[in-house]
């Protein structure tokens, strides 16, 4: 009975002994539940294409995507299937739900809520950053750093609640900036350890980039239902960014999704970490697909159709980013050439 409410945290190591993992029922709860937050970044990004809002925008998506991927590298390391793993995952599914409400209404009058919510979910993180140190001795060293440099950057975000509002995106820029550069600290430790999946981790993500391009079909159909004519012109835009998203989904899929990444702990970082970008370019273009439809009668470029043109930017550049952290295909294509 003990075994199935708690169990102690263990590396996994199936990658070194061949064995596939795949994303379980949980697994694609708790994405689900980044559908409701990513409508909310998205619809706010639309009614706001000012240069301060799409700055808030970035400050905003790059948290959210961290909050995941940290998540999503606990589980890649640690799962288990007693009740504490699921209870603590559903904390924080109830954590992004709280951070949804309070980004809808931006940095100016919800960054007290965000950063407080944000906080929470972090906090949750670090207990299970400690946990793990506790009981697996290969990850001390691991747990160590993540405790100290996430748990400083925790600080700073808590500290930027209680200064001046004009000081508080210094504040939130600095957090960001010392998680993201905690892991690369520890990459020397952690490429002693057992590699990374490379079937569930890119199935993980692959699930998330589905979910994203979902919140990018239902702005297309949004800014067609909230339209007061339905007109052709209307539909012929709908009919096109349904396009641009369904190229996205034939792009990754077909040619990042089921390559697997070089084996060096840098490159597995760089691949997860352009990720963000990447994502945060199908969310800006579903964000400039909903203006759009939103206004079908401007004929001449609008911030919507900026919106668009950057997101697809920042999609097509961050693939071809991503193409190189993958294996060399160099040699199959010698050996293909051969055979014909």
């Amino acid at each position: 009975m003990s075994n199935r409410l708690w169990q102690k945290p263990k590396l996994h190591n199936d990658e070194d002994l061949s064995i596939e993992r795949r994303a379980n029922w949980l697994d694609l709860f708790y994405d689900l539940v980044f559908v409701i937050i990513i409508a909310e970044l998205s619809h706010y990004l639309s009614s706001h294409t000012a240069s301060e809002s799409i700055l808030n925008f970035i400050l905003l998506f790059i948290p959210l995507w961290w909050f995941w991927i940290v998540g999503n590298y606990y589980s890649e390391r640690f799962e288990t299937t007693d009740i504490s793993f699921r209870l603590t995952n559903i904390l924080q599914m109830f954590v992004v739900v709280v951070l949804a409400v309070f980004i809808h209404k931006g940095f100016n009058d919800g960054y007290v809520g965000i950063a407080l919510a944000y906080c929470c979910g972090r906090f949750i993180h670090q207990i299970l950053w400690i946990r793990a140190g506790i009981f697996v001795k290969p990850f001390r060293p691991v747990s160590i750093i993540f405790t100290f440099g996430f748990g400083s950057a925790i600080i700073i975000y808590l500290l930027s609640v209680f200064v001046f509002p004009q000081y508080r995106m210094a504040l939130w820029i600095t957090g960001i900036v010392i998680e993201l550069i905690t892991p690369m600290t520890s990459l020397s430790i952690q490429a002693k350890l057992p590699r990374l999946s490379t079937s569930k981790r890119p199935e993980r993500f692959g699930l998330f980039v589905i979910i994203v391009l979902g919140e990018t079909i239902f702005s297309v159909f949004r800014g067609i239902a909230e339209s007061k004519v339905l007109t052709i012109q209307l539909m012929g835009i709908g009919f096109l960014g349904l396009l641009i998203v369904v190229s996205f989904w034939w792009i990754y899929f077909d040619f990042v999704a089921h390559k697997k990444t070089r084996r060096n702990v840098w490159w597995s970082l760089i691949w997860g970490y352009l990720h963000c970008p990447l994502l945060g370019g199908i969310t800006v273009t579903g964000s400039g697909l909903l203006h759009v439809l939103a206004k079908p009668d401007e004929l001449t470029p609008n911030a919507g159709s900026l919106l668009i043109f950057t997101g697809v930017a920042i999609f097509l550049v961050c693939i071809g980013m991503i193409e190189i952290t993958k294996e060399d295909r160099s040699k199959n294509k010698i050996i293909y050439c051969i055979n014909i």
